[in-house]
C-alpha cells in the first residue's frame, strides 16, 4: 500500500513540476504584425496565455477589410500538445498534434489534413516565421513583434 500511494505521489508531484505550454511557448505571446505584403495588405497573429496553454487570432486584411480570419489554439489533449486551427471553411477545428518543441521553435503535423499537413512556428532575433507546407506546397509568413507604448 506505501509502494501504491509512494507512486501516486510522485506523479501528482511530477506533474505539477512540469511546465505548461504558455511558459515554454512565452516567445510567441503578444501581437505579431505581418511583414512582406503588397501595399493596402496587411495581417496580425495575436497570442496569450490561456489556462489550457495559449490562445490567438490570425487576421488577414485588404485596406480596411477583413478578408480572413482564424481562430488558434495551443493545448494538450490525450497528453499531447496541439496547435488548433478553427476556419470558417471547416465544420470543426483541426488538430495538429506537436512533433516538435523547444524554445523558439515548434513544429506541428497532421498528415489526414488536405492544406496544410504542418505548421511550423520559429522565432529568429524579433523576426517570427511561420511556414504551413503539405503536398509538394509550402507558404511562409513572417511576422514582427508590434511595439505597444
Amino acid at each position: 500500500m506505501k509502494t501504491l500511494y509512494l507512486i501516486a505521489t510522485l506523479a501528482v508531484f511530477l506533474s505539477a513540476c512540469s511546465s505548461p505550454p504558455s511558459q515554454d511557448l512565452s516567445w510567441l505571446e503578444g501581437e505579431w504584425i505581418r511583414v512582406g505584403l503588397d501595399s493596402g495588405q496587411s495581417g496580425k497573429e495575436i497570442w496569450r496565455a490561456s489556462d489550457q496553454g495559449l490562445v490567438g487570432t490570425g487576421q488577414f486584411f485588404e485596406g480596411d477589410q477583413l478578408v480572413f480570419e482564424e481562430g488558434l489554439r495551443i493545448e494538450q489533449h490525450n497528453q499531447t500538445w496541439n496547435y488548433i486551427a478553427a476556419v470558417s471553411h471547416n465544420d470543426t477545428s483541426v488538430f495538429f498534434p506537436f512533433t516538435q518543441l523547444k524554445k523558439g521553435h515548434f513544429v506541428a503535423e497532421n498528415s489526414k489534413h488536405d492544406f496544410p499537413k504542418k505548421i511550423e512556428y520559429h522565432l529568429s532575433g524579433d523576426t517570427l516565421t511561420a511556414i504551413v507546407s503539405g503536398d509538394n506546397k509550402q507558404l511562409k509568413f513572417a511576422f514582427v513583434k508590434a511595439h505597444v507604448p
